[in-house]
């Protein structure tokens, strides 16, 4: 297993589920989802994608920041499994 891999896969799980819901439409276990991806992404070492998925979270009552935090964080992450992809 590769936590750091599994960490990312459930992270861009939970953003694309986001985006497929809407951001303004969240559900709480979707609130949820993001919540643990960001709380797992910080264990595994990877700060700075984690702070960009709390952002997001931090960003929903304000509809207008949103999809730029949505967009932060699916850049980032994808970049991030990219590289370690890679090695």
């Amino acid at each position: 297993p590769d936590p750091v891999a599994d960490a990312l896969g459930s992270a861009l799980a939970a953003l694309a589920d986001a985006a497929h819901l809407g951001l303004r439409h969240l559900t709480g276990p979707v609130r949820t989802a993001l919540a643990r991806s960001a709380d797992d992404l910080a264990r595994t070492g990877l700060a700075v994608c984690a702070t960009a998925v709390r952002r997001l979270l931090d960003s929903l009552p304000v509809p207008e920041d949103a999809p730029a935090r949505w967009t932060d964080a699916q850049i980032r992450l994808l970049t991030t499994a990219e590289l370690h992809r890679r090695g």
